[in-house]
């Protein structure tokens, strides 16, 4: 597992911008922090990268779950549009690109409910649970990805309402309760 793939709460990437020890190609190292204002550290964390700077690429950003790196980063970079465009097969970047309008994916197809299991992947604390309902499956055909927090594990986001959900309980239904959060919406 990469150093990237081991900050996959928006918190801890968050973190990685404040600072970081860069090996300088000598035996010391040196504290980095984010060198930019724009695009900032929240829109980076937000759009699945770490930083992990270099001495050749002082502003290197990895994503926690592709682990594709991007640096030479400009002002009037969007990071998520960066992300799909040089990485267009992460779950992430696709999972977050539904909810922009300059991108056209389909939430219903079968390429995005691929791409939410795929942020799943092996973290999601109740598969393999037996007998628990909200399965990775059943919460990616809900509309869910995995979004977890130092908070806990098992955080979820709905890419169509945007709400975040914790705390599942064994049998839970992800649909109903999508549902149910349409229907208090409507009151």
């Amino acid at each position: 597992m990469t150093a990237a793939r081991a900050l996959i709460a928006f918190d801890d990437r968050v973190a990685s911008f404040r600072a970081h020890r860069a090996n300088n190609g000598s035996r010391r190292t040196q504290t980095k922090a984010w060198p930019h204002s724009k695009p900032s550290a929240i829109q980076m964390a937000k759009a699945g990268f770490v930083f992990t700077p270099s001495a050749k690429a002082p502003d290197n950003v990895t994503c926690f779950l592709c682990d594709k790196s991007l640096d030479s980063w400009s002002r009037s970079d969007d990071p998520f549009a960066e992300h799909l465009s040089h990485s267009s097969d992460c779950p992430w970047a696709l999972v977050h690109s539904d909810w922009r309008a300059d991108l056209n994916h389909n939430p219903d197809s079968t390429e995005m409910f691929n791409a939410r299991l795929d942020t799943f992947e092996s973290w999601w604390p109740h598969d393999g649970k037996r007998g628990w309902v909200p399965t990775s499956a059943a919460m990616s055909r809900a509309g869910f990805y995995y979004n977890p927090s130092r908070a806990g594990d098992d955080f979820a986001a709905c890419m169509y309402c945007g709400i975040v959900l914790d705390g599942w309980e064994p049998k839970d239904d992800p649909m109903y309760v999508v549902l149910i959060r349409i229907q208090l919406v409507k009151i």
